[in-house]
This record gives C-alpha cells, sequence and structure tokens, in this order.
C-alpha cells in the first residue's frame, strides 16, 4: 500500500477507535458524574473523604504492582497464546499477593490517619485486585486490532452496574458502603463480561514471562513513582486536614479530569496502537505527534480552563451548598488536569516507541520535585497552598515531558507546542469574557435560574473561544492545523447534503 493510502489508513482506524472510545467514556463518565450528583445529595463529605482515603492506598499498591502487560502485548508484532496465559497466571498471582499486602496494612495505615472505620473498609476492598487479576487476558487484543467497541460495551456494562447498586444503597442505608459495593459488583461484572465478549480461555503458564518483562520492566519502576505523586496530595491531605476536605478534594478533583480526560483519554488510547505502528519510520510517527498535540490542545485547554470559571455556579447548582468549597478545588485542578492530559501524550509517543526507560528517568525527575512541592504547599497554605503546587507541577511536568521526547526525537524542546499557541490564547481570551460575564450578572437562587445562568456563562465561553480559535488562525494567514481540518470536514459535509451529490 503507498504511504499516503497506508497513512490515510491509519488515520481512519485511529478516528474511527477514538470515536468509539470517546462515546463510551462520554456515556460512563456522564453516568459517573450523574451518579456523583445523586450521591452528593444522599452522602455527606465525610463520607467521600473516607473512601477517597482507602482507595487511595489501594490505588498506590495496585499502581507500584502493576506489570503493565497489557501494553507490552500491544507493542508487540506477533502475540502468542503463551503470552496470553503468562500475563494471565503473573496478574492473578499479583491480585492475590495484593489482596494480603492491603489485609495486612489495613490496622497500621487506620492508625496513622487516625480513623479506625478504615479498617474494615480496607479488608473489603482487598478483593478488588483479586478481581482484576482474573480479567481475561486476551481482551485486549481488540484494542491491538483497533477493534474499540467492544471496550466500549465492556465500560458501559460496568458503569450501569456500578451506578445501579451504589445509588440504590445509598438511597436505603445512607452509608459510604454502598460506594464500595457498587466498585466491587461493576469489577465483578466487568471481569464476567471479558470472558462472554472474548472465546479465549486462559490456563496457568509461565512460558511467555521473558518477552512481556523486557517490555515492561522499566515500565514498572516508573508505576512505583507515580503511584507516589498520583495520590500524594490525598495521603498529605488526610495527615494534616479533616476527612471532610479529602472529600471535597476527591470529589473536585474527579471533576476537574472528568473534564479533560474524557475528551483526551480515547484519542490516546487510539494512538498508542497507531504510534506502535509507526515505530519503524520515526519521522511519520512524529509528525502525527504533533498533529495529535494540536488537537488535543485544542480539545483539553477550553474545557479545563471553562469548568475553572465556572466551578462556582457548577457546584452550587450540581452539588448543593454542603460542596460549596469544592469549587476552590475545581477553580485549581481543572486547568492542571488540561495540562497534565496535553502532557500526557508525550508518554503515549515515548512508550509506543519502546523508550521505556526514558519514561522511569522522567516520572523519577518529576518526583524529586512534586512531593517537595506539595509538602510545602500544604504546610504554607493548607488547601488552597497544595491546590497552587498542583498547577506549579502540571506547568513544570509539561516542559520535562516535551524535554523527554526532545532527548529521543533530536527535535526541537518546544517544537511540538507551536501549532498549539491559538488554542493557549482563545482559553485565556473565553476565560476572560466569562469572568467578565460573571462580574455583570447576579448569582440566582432558585434551580431553574442557575441552570440558565450556567448555561449562558458556558454558552458564551464556548462562543468565545470558537471566535477567537478562528480569527487567531485566519490573523496568521491560515496555516495547516485543527482549525483546517475543522472547516475541511464542514465543507465536505456540505458537499454530501447538496443537491445532486452522491452520499
Amino acid at each position: 500500500m503507498p504511504p499516503d493510502q497506508a497513512s490515510k489508513s491509519l488515520s481512519g482506524s485511529v478516528a474511527a477507535g477514538a470515536v468509539w472510545l470517546a462515546g463510551g467514556r462520554f456515556l460512563v463518565r456522564s453516568i459517573g458524574l450523574i451518579s456523583t450528583i445523586i450521591l452528593a445529595r444522599l452522602l455527606l463529605p465525610e463520607d467521600f473523604g473516607l473512601v477517597a482515603l482507602a482507595t487511595a492506598l489501594l490505588f498506590v499498591l495496585d499502581t507500584l504492582s502493576d506489570l503493565r502487560f497489557e501494553q507490552a502485548i500491544i507493542a508487540q508484532r506477533d502475540t502468542r497464546a503463551a503470552d496470553l496465559n503468562t500475563a494471565w497466571t503473573l496478574n492473578l498471582l499479583r491480585g492475590a499477593g495484593l489482596a494480603l499486602v492491603l489485609a495486612a496494612a489495613a490496622y497500621p495505615y487506620a492508625s496513622v490517619m487516625g480513623d479506625p472505620r478504615l479498617i474494615d473498609l480496607l479488608l473489603l476492598l482487598a478483593l478488588l485486585p483479586l478481581l482484576d487479576g482474573l480479567k481475561n487476558p486476551a481482551f485486549v487484543t481488540f484494542e491491538k486490532s483497533m477493534v474499540f467497541h467492544r471496550e466500549f460495551a465492556l465500560q458501559l456494562a460496568q458503569k450501569i452496574t456500578a451506578f445501579c447498586v451504589t445509588v440504590t444503597l445509598a438511597w436505603l442505608i445512607r452509608s459510604y458502603w454502598a460506594l464500595v459495593a457498587g466498585m466491587l459488583t461493576g469489577n465483578a461484572v466487568r471481569v464476567l463480561a471479558s470472558y462472554q465478549m472474548h472465546p479465549f480461555r486462559p490456563r496457568p503458564a509461565l512460558a511467555g514471562w521473558r518477552r512481556l518483562v523486557a517490555f515492561s520492566g522499566w515500565l514498572m519502576g516508573a508505576n512505583v513513582l507515580h503511584a507516589a505523586m498520583q495520590k500524594a496530595e490525598f495521603f498529605l491531605i488526610g495527615v494534616f486536614l479533616p476527612v471532610r476536605v479529602a472529600g471535597l478534594f476527591q470529589v473536585g478533583s474527579d471533576v476537574s479530569n472528568m473534564a479533560s480526560n474524557e475528551a483526551v483519554i480515547p484519542i490516546k488510547r487510539a494512538l498508542f496502537p497507531a504510534f506502535s505502528s509507526l515505530a519503524h519510520d520515526p519521522q511519520r510517527q512524529y509528525q502525527g505527534f504533533r498533529r495529535a498535540m494540536e488537537v488535543i490542545t485544542a480539545l483539553a485547554l477550553p474545557l479545563g480552563v471553562g469548568l475553572a470559571v465556572v466551578a462556582d455556579p457548577f457546584v452550587l447548582l450540581a452539588l448543593g451548598d454542603n460542596w460549596r468549597e469544592a469549587g476552590l478545588v475545581i477553580s485549581y485542578l481543572a486547568p492542571a488536569a488540561a495540562i497534565w492530559a496535553i502532557a500526557g501524550l508525550c508518554d503515549t509517543l515515548t512508550v509506543s516507541s519502546g523508550q521505556t526507560r526514558r519514561v522511569f528517568i522522567r516520572a523519577l525527575f518529576v518526583a524529586s520535585y512534586l512531593i517537595p512541592a506539595y509538602v510545602l504547599g500544604i504546610w504554607l497554605g493548607g488547601l488552597q497552598g497544595i491546590l497552587i503546587a498542583a498547577v506549579f507541577v502540571a506547568l513544570l511536568s509539561l516542559l520535562v515531558n516535551l524535554d523527554m521526547v526532545r532527548r529521543f526525537s533530536g527535535r526541537p524542546l518546544l517544537l511540538p507546542l507551536h501549532g498549539t499557541w491559538r488554542s493557549f490564547a482563545a482559553a485565556l481570551l473565553m476565560a476572560a469574557g466569562v469572568i467578565g460575564l460573571r462580574m455583570h450578572l447576579a448569582q440566582p437562587e432558585h434551580v431553574a435560574g442557575q441552570i440558565l445562568h450556567l448555561a449562558v456563562l458556558v454558552g458564551a465561553g464556548g462562543l468565545v473561544y470558537l471566535l477567537a480559535h478562528f480569527a487567531l488562525w485566519q490573523a496568521a494567514s491560515r496555516p495547516t492545523g485543527v482549525e483546517r481540518h475543522v472547516v475541511q470536514f464542514i465543507q465536505a459535509r456540505r458537499r454530501q447534503r447538496s443537491p445532486g451529490t452522491p452520499s
């Protein structure tokens, strides 16, 4: 196949995969957002904070031991049954060991956090890694083949189950146990569905461990650092601030990440196998990386910055008076999440190129300033101090990630951002416009007025962003970029709809 045709075919596969993944994540996160809004009315911030502290420990232990075999299987040129059997066996052993470690850590962790309720919570949550270890290892071959509608169905089944169980129990018992029950049942459904959707049946084996570990060895080291970094805020808040603040931070963080990540993660997942297939052609791979950087920046920035400037009215409408302080969390973490989403594309490129050692070195360097920045922030300014530190860390980490790409690609440090400046400028203009509009609009007291108020702010912000983006594009003499792709798409749709044009 000629290079141009191959490039178009690959771009089409990436686009189709991203649509399926984006659709799945949009539905899943929409259900999650509805669930959070309902649960915020049924439960208290202390309930969310308690579960957040328990799941933070589970997350860290899980990430520390994550063998990343799924990425290894995707990156392989050929996948053998021995690799799948080995991945299943090692994941099962890992899940059992992780469950034992979590159970053993329950009492000392509860003592450090000063809340004995964490003991029973952690003992029950120890079932989660056992369930995860049982999932069908061959399910990832769908992603390897860029067949993403199966993942769409799997995510939807898991989330709907968790939603029904959690909301029902929260309404009946008004307790944090509803959150735990939802997680357990959702994961159980995910495991069962993975076997229903794929005919492969694993059996105990270790024959393929060398091939898998050869790829994932450095990633395992990076996982240790990522685990410490991703939940450092929760541990510090749990030790130095009340449990209620941990709950506010948990919900605020979830909402902040939801805005940017739901638009970006599906694209990254579709890009990983595409980048892996271009590992033999670094020039085309890097060109694809730059185009993807423009698209992701154009999507993530307005979502993150836009959510930040409407955080207070959003929280008041969606979560209620008990959660007002979550608006402060969102106003800082939503833009930071957008920056992390942009920076994360560097990982997608680096890992798909087999440069896993560089990911580990980068993670080691980020940890060297992230944790001290969080400690200093919470010591000097409490909750707001750690939020300011989070924004600083996100910005610095974007440059560090770009430097990682520079080192193995040989391209200039800021070259991937050359086509994104219009998105940054348009996002700033959008923020200024929405803030100015908020200053002239009174905050209504009734729900109908609050809905209209928020809709006006969101609509105005979106309009300002789009107009500013295209105005800057015109002023720059309409260079190749995300705007041109949008214009070409609209023109193609118009030609299809015009009379006498074949559809």
